[in-house]
């Protein structure tokens, strides 16, 4: 049996999931997590205080039945030229991706010392991609989420291609402006799922995510072939929110 592994980089989190397929002629399906953002310790995988900030039970089961990577990195600590060292296999300095402004020129700030040099408006389209390797072998492939290296996913070897925010936008009044069950767009759950507490022993509700939604559909679409997803959530990137009033109510409580 082929069991899911799993690798966690720095800052942001990566992670990769071998996942068995639905017959053992096939090769196993392929999930790259990537999230920008969100570093090491803020996963209860790396569980260093007490009690843990942060409950990511299904992380745990993830690494729990795989191998965890505990030295390795991110190519870069920043979105674009991470999300272009990942997808290349290639560090960003010898494809020359090494920020976020791409097309702009830059100018300088008194507050640095050195100007950061131009880049091209988006990643070169001669280079090599996942997503054209895994083509070659048979998978389809997909992106959900962000992107951020210039053009679309589509011009780099992704059959399936959904850029989404998901629920990850701006709010008028981030204390006050969550989903509702009968919010049009982010509708909460009538299910209840984690965390649980002894205010809320059944769970909690949350509000619909398109970009989970989305890369949950491309899955289900990809059973007659193997697939590759290159799923790349939003949060906890900047703006630094959230709609699941539930949540956030679960967290001042567990806080003070």
């Amino acid at each position: 049996m082929k069991f899911l592994s799993i690798a966690l980089l720095s800052c942001p989190l990566f992670a990769i999931g071998l996942i068995q397929s639905t017959t053992a002629a096939q090769p196993p399906n392929a999930i790259i997590f990537h999230v920008d953002d969100l570093g090491w310790q803020d996963v209860q995988i790396d569980d260093v205080d007490d009690p843990c900030p942060y409950e990511t039970q299904n992380l745990v089961k993830l690494s729990e039945a795989g191998m965890m990577f505990t030295q390795a990195y991110s190519p870069t600590p920043t979105c674009s030229p991470s999300h272009a060292g990942i997808i290349t296999g290639q560090h960003p300095a010898k494809i020359k991706l090494t920020h976020v402004d791409l097309g702009n020129v830059p100018t300088e700030r008194a507050t640095e010392r050195l100007v950061a040099p131009y880049l091209q408006s988006h990643l070169d389209l001669d280079l090599l991609t996942l997503a054209d390797a895994m083509k070659q072998n048979g998978y389809r492939t997909g992106h959900v989420g962000k992107w951020h290296v210039g053009l679309t996913a589509s011009s780099f070897g992704f059959d399936f291609v959904n850029p989404t925010r998901g629920i990850h936008r701006g709010m008028g009044d981030r204390t006050k402006d969550f989903a509702t069950a009968d919010d049009k767009t982010y509708p909460l759950s009538k299910q209840k799922y984690p965390p649980l507490s002894p205010k809320k022993p059944n769970g909690i509700s949350y509000p619909f995510d398109e970009l989970t939604q989305s890369a949950i559909e491309f899955i289900d679409d990809s059973n007659e072939e193997p697939f590759f997803l290159n799923l790349c959530h939003r949060m906890v990137h900047w703006p630094v929110l959230t709609r699941n009033g539930e949540l956030l109510e679960h967290d001042c409580d567990k806080f003070g």
